[in-house]
């Protein structure tokens, strides 16, 4: 599943996606997702994910953690950094889990992919917080 299979991000913010506490599954599809390890409103989200990686035959299990941290730089400015690590365990028993089995065949290969996601997920954040600053009171 790339890039939330291809469910269009929310244009504004659902008063009901905004309870989340310590402990809660943030869906990533069906029967697979995210959970809340760490929370601080307005400042600080860490999400992580352990286990096998639903649809994917060639990775066993994925290590992923995925931090939004918000920090003020002035009183009309905050810097959003985003943080993703992931560890993969290859199954070996898959062409393409042979050919990844090399830390530096799965950057080379799936690193470009992480970015441009990453990168898209960041213009749109950018866009909707832009639209909405600048919005007339």
């Amino acid at each position: 599943m790339i890039d939330n299979g291809r469910a269009p991000s929310a244009e504004r913010i659902i008063p009901g996606l905004q309870v989340l506490q310590v402990g809660d599954l943030v869906p990533e599809g069906p029967e697979v997702g995210w959970t809340v390890r760490a929370l601080e409103p307005d400042h600080l989200l860490l999400l992580d994910t352990h286990g096998p990686m639903k649809g994917v035959d060639w990775a066993q299990r994925r290590d992923s953690s995925w931090l939004f941290l918000l920090t003020d730089i002035d009183a009309e400015h905050t810097r959003l950094v985003e943080r993703s690590r992931t560890t993969l365990t290859m199954n070996h028993a898959t062409l393409v889990g042979k050919l990844l089995a090399t830390r530096l065949s799965t950057l080379l290969v799936l690193a470009p992919g992480d970015f441009v996601m990453a990168r898209r997920q960041m213009l749109g954040i950018r866009r909707r917080a832009e639209r909405d600053w600048y919005r007339p009171a």
